[in-house]
C-alpha cells in the first residue's frame, strides 16, 4: 500500500503582507527598547508643560531615574532636546518643528479636508476640528474657531487629548476594527484601574451612537457638547472629524440635532475628495 505523501506545512503569510492586509503595522521581530522609551520621553512634553526636569519625567513616564538620565543625556547629544542649565530642566529642541511641518507636506488629504472643514464652521459658526490617534492620545491637525458661544476653549493644532474622554477619539474607538479596539481598550483599562468602569460605560455608550447616528456625543465640559465621527484616508490613517457646540441660552440640544446632519454630510464630502484623490493618483492599470 502506498504511502500518502508527507503534508506540507501552510507557509504563514509575512509580516509585510500582513500589514496591507489589515492596514496596521505589523513585524514579528521587537523594536529597540531604549528608542521606545526614547521617544516616550518626548510625548511626555506638551504646550502646557514644555519644560520638564528628570525627576518630572521619571513621575510621568514610570521610568527608574538613571534611565531617564540617559535617555535625556542621548537626546540632547542627538539635537533632540535642549538642557537649561540654571533649571536643570529639558525643553524640545526645534527639530520638532521640522518634523512637523515634513509631517503636513506630506499629507495631501488634509488640504482636501480644511477647504470643506472651514466652510462648515463658517456657515454654522462652530468649531471644526480634525484629528488623528497618536498611541492613547488624539492630537488634533486642524481647528477652526467659529464659535460665537459663551463656551470657548483654547485648542489649537498639535494639543494631544486623552482617547478615552473625548468625542474624537470616542469616534476613532468606533471606526476600529473589533480585534484592535479591544487591544486598545484593554490599554485603557491597564491605565486607569478603579476609574476605568466608568470610562467604559461612557465609552459604550459613544460606540452605540455612532452605530446607531453616526456619531459620538461628548457633554463633559459644561456649557458644551461636542459631537465626533471617524474616517479612514486612502492610506488607511484614522482620522475624526468634530464639533464644538455652545448655544447662547445654554441648551445645546437644538443645535446638536441641527448640526448632527451637517457633520454627517461634512463626514461624506472629505471621504468622497480623499477617494477621488486616490483614484487619479492611483497608477495606471491599478484597480
Amino acid at each position: 500500500m502506498a504511502r500518502s505523501p508527507p503534508s506540507v506545512p501552510s507557509k504563514k503569510p509575512s509580516t509585510r503582507s500582513l500589514t496591507r492586509q489589515s492596514g496596521t503595522f505589523t513585524r514579528s521581530t521587537a523594536g529597540s527598547q531604549s528608542l521606545v522609551r526614547g521617544l516616550d520621553l518626548l510625548r511626555a512634553f506638551l504646550p502646557s508643560v514644555p519644560a520638564l526636569t528628570n525627576a518630572e519625567l521619571a513621575e510621568r513616564t514610570g521610568l527608574p531615574r538613571p534611565t531617564i538620565s540617559r535617555l535625556t543625556n542621548a537626546l540632547v547629544g542627538a539635537g533632540f532636546l535642549v538642557h537649561e542649565a540654571q533649571t536643570g530642566a529639558y525643553r524640545l529642541a526645534p527639530v520638532h518643528l521640522s518634523l512637523g511641518v515634513a509631517f503636513r507636506q506630506t499629507k495631501s488629504e488634509l488640504a482636501l479636508a480644511l477647504p470643506l472643514m472651514r466652510k462648515v464652521a463658517v456657515a454654522e459658526k462652530i468649531n471644526v476640528g480634525l484629528s488623528t490617534p497618536d498611541g492613547l492620545a488624539m492630537v488634533y491637525l486642524e481647528t477652526l474657531r467659529e464659535s460665537r458661544g459663551p463656551v470657548q476653549r483654547q485648542v489649537t493644532a498639535g494639543i494631544r487629548l486623552a482617547i478615552e474622554s473625548n468625542s474624537p477619539g470616542h469616534a476613532y474607538l468606533a471606526a476600529l476594527d473589533a480585534r484592535s479596539r479591544q487591544r486598545i481598550l484593554k490599554a485603557l483599562e491597564a491605565q486607569h484601574g478603579a476609574r476605568w468602569p466608568a470610562l467604559r460605560k461612557d465609552i459604550d455608550k459613544s460606540l452605540a451612537s455612532h452605530a446607531r447616528l453616526g456619531y459620538c456625543r461628548s457633554d463633559a465640559i459644561p456649557g458644551m457638547s461636542a459631537i465626533a465621527a471617524g474616517l479612514r484616508s486612502p492610506d488607511r490613517t484614522f482620522y475624526a472629524i468634530n464639533f464644538s457646540l455652545s448655544a447662547k441660552d445654554g441648551d445645546n440640544e437644538p443645535l446638536v440635532q441641527r448640526c448632527a446632519p451637517v457633520l454627517r454630510k461634512l463626514v461624506e464630502d472629505v471621504q468622497r475628495a480623499w477617494d477621488e484623490m486616490a483614484r487619479v493618483q492611483a497608477p495606471a492599470g491599478s484597480t
